[in-house]
């Protein structure tokens, strides 16, 4: 009996004296920052596309309560130029913060949804201005890059769909 006992109590003391090396040198690693892991990266991917498709509900209230959303039923979209200039501002904001995650290690459908989405949001200047209208055009005629079919930049196509 005090030979299964000393076996016991010796298996006892190792485990914990192996328990206290692994907290010991976790410890001492927890000092140095360790890069995002891809877990993470992809937490904050997934919480950044919800609070995008947030932004765009709140932003949107007769969209969202086309979707069946009915916070927003008491709003009307703002149309007004501080809100176009704020939205491309908050737009840029979101393009900024996609662009930021590495997708090292993601899924190929992670991978495609974080490129779908830098690519949806206006980047690009070209975009930008022909979505506000050519707000540069002192007249209030449409500009010839933006009156019809015969588009002379495939690109615009791109900005218009």
């Amino acid at each position: 009996m005090t030979c299964c006992r000393r076996s016991a109590l010796g298996r006892l003391v190792l485990i914990c004296a192996l328990t206290f090396m692994f907290l010991e040198s976790s410890s001492a690693q927890s000092g140095t920052p360790e890069p995002a892991s891809g877990e993470n990266r992809r937490q904050q991917l997934l919480s950044l596309f919800d609070e995008d498709w947030q932004y765009e509900l709140r932003t949107n209230p007769e969209w969202a309560t086309m979707l069946g959303d009915g916070r927003y039923n008491d709003r009307l979209r703002d149309n007004s130029p501080e809100f176009f200039q704020s939205d491309i501002e908050q737009k840029r904001e979101f393009l900024a913060r996609f662009q930021a995650i590495d997708p090292a290690g993601f899924s190929h459908q992670d991978t495609l949804s974080r490129e779908l989405m830098i690519r949806q949001l206006p980047g690009d200047r070209r975009c930008t201005v022909q979505a506000l209208g050519d707000a540069g055009e002192s007249d209030g005629r449409p500009s010839s890059r933006t009156a019809g079919p015969g588009l002379t930049d495939p690109f615009q196509y791109g900005c218009r769909l």
